[in-house]
């Protein structure tokens, strides 16, 4: 039983930091671009750090896996702390003022109908 729990709190950890570290990549290309004077490439669905692989596997509770720790899964005080950040990431209208203008054309629609859907999840974390 210890075991498992170890694995889980250890499979946890290696998705946030996977997770984090897309998200600070991202932001570093987009600091280098403007630095640079240079127009950032657009995004596309797959450079974003989603937390899960397919719209089909997204979850409450597999986006907990990804913006979580464990302290704030299980309820610790940094959970509202750390939901928040990750709805200021995911809100549509902020998602849109941030990145919007860097979504490549083709796969606006579909990008935004899965960020809505992310705040959705983060939502009813909130919420639960």
């Amino acid at each position: 039983r210890e075991e498992e729990a170890a694995s889980r709190a250890a499979a946890r950890a290696e998705k946030r930091a996977t997770y984090i570290a897309r998200w600070v990549a991202l932001g570093s290309e987009a600091e280098a671009a403007a630095a640079a004077a240079g127009a950032p490439p657009p995004l596309r669905s797959a450079d974003l750090p989603w937390p899960c692989g397919e719209m089909a596997e997204l979850t409450p509770d597999v986006v907990a896996m990804h913006v979580l720790d464990d302290e704030a899964a299980e309820g610790g005080p940094g959970r509202r702390r750390a939901l928040q950040a990750e709805l200021r990431r995911w809100h549509p209208d902020k998602f849109v003022a941030r990145w919007g203008a860097r979504l490549c054309p083709a796969e606006r629609e579909a990008i935004l109908a899965r960020v809505t859907a992310v705040s959705q999840c983060l939502t009813q974390l909130m919420a639960g």
